[in-house]
């Protein structure tokens, strides 16, 4: 299944945040089980606008600075 999702406001302050984007199958994943599981399977790589795989939620979350300090 395709990881990507459409690039909105509330995804731009949460890349800004160095946050995870995690499909909507990370939350039915840990009800499931019953715990938090590991987000990286379920990380967002891309968006429906710009391609379907190019990481920038990744980079932005591992990058140690924020863009506006």
């Amino acid at each position: 299944f395709p990881l990507v999702c459409p690039l909105t406001g509330k995804i731009i302050k949460g890349i800004a945040r160095h946050l995870f984007i995690v499909s909507y199958r990370w939350l039915n994943e840990c009800l499931s089980q019953e715990t938090i599981v590991d987000e990286r399977p379920y990380e967002i790589r891309g968006y429906t606008s710009l391609g379907s795989d190019h990481g920038g939620m990744r980079r932005s979350r591992l990058t140690p600075s924020y863009l506006l300090d």
